[in-house]
């Protein structure tokens, strides 16, 4: 086992990888000297290894992971490009901006309820109020 020395607690879900090859979403059932149970999540069968088959666990990543995960691809695949090279931090960020990168402020409940009531109940301008004050974000068509 590796992965800087990760190892889930019995009851959390991971990424469960063998020296063979398959990976799992995993939630640990038992972990003991040499032996472990585990569901695997898309399956939801329990399954019994070996300690010494196991490649790695790894934490599942967090939103906030993912999100660095995009940018950091983004970049990459913004580095090769002759634009950026020319471009620069300008044209990064409008690339960003393009690809929906948005400021999000936090907001209060007490400005939250304020912005409610003053649109007395009404969603359609309940929701155009927080997306356009960059409380929220949507992707268009959701």
């Amino acid at each position: 086992m590796q992965n800087d020395n990760y190892v889930p607690k019995v009851g959390e879900r991971c990424l469960l990888k063998f020296k063979y090859g398959n990976i799992f979403d995993a939630t640990i059932t038992y972990l003991g000297e040499g032996v472990g149970c585990f569901v695997d999540n898309d399956k939801g069968k329990e399954f019994t290894f070996a300690t010494e088959a196991i490649e790695y666990f790894k934490a599942l990543p967090t939103e906030e992971d993912k999100m660095v995960d995009e940018l950091v691809e983004f970049f990459e695949e913004l580095s090769t490009s002759a634009r950026y090279m020319v471009g620069g931090n300008r044209l990064a960020a409008e690339e960003l901006i393009k690809a929906g990168y948005r400021k999000v402020e936090p907001i209060s409940f007490d400005l939250f309820v304020r912005i409610f009531n003053a649109n007395e109940g009404n969603l359609e301008d309940f929701y155009y109020e927080l997306t356009q004050g960059k409380h929220i974000i949507v992707k268009d068509g959701e």
